[in-house]
């Protein structure tokens, strides 16, 4: 749009509204203090114009928004996604993958994936799976792990999401003696961490459900039968008060039906 087509549109607001909206200068427009204080109240407007109009749009026609973590994303869905896209061809997924927690009212998000005790403000939450911890490690690791009290000479991978689960997961072992462990350096992203054990670099303990795509292709083994009960679980969750469309139902009904198979998975491995 030219500058000459945007100042009519200004002009002509100004005398429908019966008020200048903005100050002319030679540098510029900038707004007048009733159109300054105004902004916030118009931009919840357009907000909420484009979410009506998202919603408009037939559910079958638009993809599936879903906001995710790095770690479940690439450990858990985007392995299983192949599987998704055979048995629902018509419904494309548009994930939106990072570390943070999202604002799952945006007009393009219908549900997400979060890890945790299952309460948050304005969210509705479905738990997607229980979740435990156990010790994994590459086959030819494994073959170091004779007995559980051979983990006190063994390099540990320090894991910032279960790092503070080792002691808990040592007295399950009743193995409480054999703290601290011989830890190596820290990985802030738990999807290095799963690569240092899949390369042999040391023990790992991870969440089952995480694990179980390596377990499935022989990458992981779980040495040592001891599991132990995660604090934190895998929730669906989706905006308070929005409504579940049909594409959503079926993705998540899919999805609890995939973290069903990878708990069988690694409680075999």
């Amino acid at each position: 749009m030219t500058e000459s087509a945007i100042s009519q549109h200004i002009r002509r607001a100004e005398q429908r509204l019966g008020t200048r909206l903005f100050v002319r200068l030679s540098s510029g427009l900038i707004p007048t203090e009733i159109l300054a204080t105004t902004l916030p109240l118009l931009a919840v407007g357009f907000e909420n114009l484009a979410e009506a109009a998202a919603r408009l749009q037939p559910a079958r026609q638009r993809a599936l928004g879903i906001t995710v973590g790095n770690v479940f994303a690439g450990r858990f869905l985007i392995p299983r996604m192949p599987d998704f896209a055979q048995r629902h061809t018509g419904i494309d997924l548009n994930l939106e993958i990072n570390g943070f927690v999202t604002d799952l009212s945006r007009s393009e998000i219908d549900c997400g994936i979060r890890f945790g005790a299952g309460k948050w403000p304005l969210v509705k939450s479905r738990k997607l799976s229980s979740c435990s911890l156990l010790v994994v490690c590459s086959p030819e690791f494994a073959a170091k792990v004779r007995r559980p009290e051979d983990i006190r000479h063994l390099p540990i991978i320090r894991d910032s999401s279960t790092e503070a689960d080792w002691p808990n997961w040592l007295r399950a072992a009743k193995l409480e003696s054999l703290f601290p462990l011989n830890f190596l350096s820290s990985y802030a992203d738990p999807s290095i961490s799963f690569e240092a054990a899949i390369n042999s670099h040391g023990l790992l303990l991870a969440v089952d459900i995480l694990a179980a795509e390596a377990v499935m292709r022989g990458d992981l083994v779980s040495p040592l039968p001891i599991r132990l009960e995660s604090a934190s679980q895998y929730w669906l969750v989706s905006a308070e008060g929005r409504q579940q469309t049909e594409n959503q139902r079926i993705f998540e009904n899919w999805l609890m039906r995939q973290a069903r198979q990878a708990k069988v998975l690694t409680e075999g491995g």
